[in-house]
C-alpha cells in the first residue's frame, strides 16, 4: 500500500523536530539570561593638574591638538597690548609637560616679529601646521608654522578690516593645500545703535573670513579674504561671540526659509557653524 507523504512514520518526524527545536532555543535563551554580564568601562576621570603657562601670564588661555600627533598640544595666552607679547606653549607628550615652541624668544617668549598682546588663537590644521592669531585691536597679527612652533611666516594685517575682536579659527582639511581656514571675529562697535545700555559703544557686528585667497595657498591663514557680515549690522543681535566649527559631512541643507522650513541647496556643502549671543537678552 502506497504510504501518506505526510505520514509521521520514518526517520523524520515533524513533532519531534519541531520539539527539538523549541528546546535548543529555550536552552540558548537561557544561557544568554544567565551568562555573566559585561564589565562595564571604568568611568572617565581627569588627570593629574599641569601647569601649562610656565613662564609667562595670561588669561583666557586657549588649548588645540594637533590631529596629525595626539601627543601634540598648543596653548596660548595674551599678555597685554601694552607688552606687545602673547605666548604659545607646546606639550610633545600628551599634556604631560609644557614649554614655550622653539621659536619663543628667549626670556620673553614673544613667537613673532608681528604687534600682539591682545586676544590669542591656535589652531592646527589637518597635516599638523600651527595658526596662530594675536589681536591688536586694530587689525589680527596672522601667522602660521610650518614646522610646529620652530618658525613663523607673518602679517600685521590678517584681514581686510579694523577694529576687530574676540577671534576664533575653523578648519576644514589642509588650508595650505585645497582646503580652508575660517575665522570669526566680532567687527567691535561699529554701528551707532545703543544695544542694551545707553553706556556702550556702539553694536558688534559677527563676522567671518576664509583663507586662503584664491589661488593663494602659501599665504593660507596669513592673509584672509573679505568679511562676510554674519548678524544684522543695523540690529542688536550680536554681543559677544562664541567659537566656530565646520561640518564633517556635506549636506544640501539651505537657509530657513519661515515656517519651520529650509531651502535645499543644488549640490551638498560642509556648514560652518558659529554661536553668539545678543546683546538685548
Amino acid at each position: 500500500m502506497k504510504k501518506n507523504p505526510s505520514s509521521q512514520s520514518g526517520l523524520f518526524n515533524p513533532r519531534a523536530f519541531v520539539a527539538f527545536t523549541l528546546c535548543c532555543v529555550g536552552a540558548m535563551l537561557a544561557m544568554v539570561s544567565f551568562a555573566a554580564p559585561k564589565p562595564r568601562p571604568a568611568p572617565l576621570t581627569f588627570g593629574h593638574p599641569i601647569i601649562s603657562g610656565i613662564g609667562g601670564v595670561g588669561f583666557e588661555q586657549g588649548l588645540r591638538v594637533d590631529p596629525s600627533n595626539a601627543n601634540r598640544l598648543y596653548t596660548s595666552v595674551p599678555g597685554s597690548l601694552s607688552s606687545d607679547t602673547s605666548w604659545i606653549w607646546h606639550s610633545l607628550d600628551g599634556g604631560k609637560t609644557f614649554k614655550w615652541v622653539v621659536g619663543a624668544t628667549a626670556l620673553e617668549g614673544k613667537v613673532t616679529t608681528c604687534f600682539g598682546g591682545g586676544d590669542t588663537e591656535t589652531g592646527v590644521d589637518s597635516a599638523g601646521h600651527l595658526y596662530f592669531a594675536d589681536l591688536t585691536l586694530a587689525n589680527f597679527s596672522t601667522s602660521r608654522s610650518d614646522d610646529h612652533g620652530a618658525t613663523f611666516t607673518c602679517s600685521n594685517t590678517g584681514v581686510p578690516d579694523a577694529v576687530v575682536d574676540r577671534q576664533w579659527y575653523a578648519f576644514d582639511g589642509d588650508p595650505t593645500n585645497g582646503g580652508s581656514i575660517y575665522l570669526t571675529n566680532d567687527e567691535f562697535a561699529h554701528d551707532p545703535a545703543m544695544c542694551g545700555s545707553p553706556t556702550n559703544f556702539g553694536q558688534n557686528v559677527l563676522v567671518m573670513y576664509r583663507s586662503p585667497l584664491p589661488g593663494g595657498g602659501a599665504a593660507a591663514g596669513i592673509q584672509f579674504g573679505p568679511a562676510n557680515q554674519v548678524s544684522n549690522p543695523l540690529g542688536c543681535d550680536e554681543g559677544i561671540m562664541g567659537n566656530n566649527e565646520v561640518s564633517p559631512v556635506a549636506t544640501t541643507l539651505g537657509q530657513p526659509t519661515g515656517g519651520g522650513q529650509f531651502a535645499v541647496l543644488p549640490t551638498p556643502v560642509k556648514h560652518v557653524f558659529v554661536i553668539h549671543d545678543d546683546a538685548l537678552l
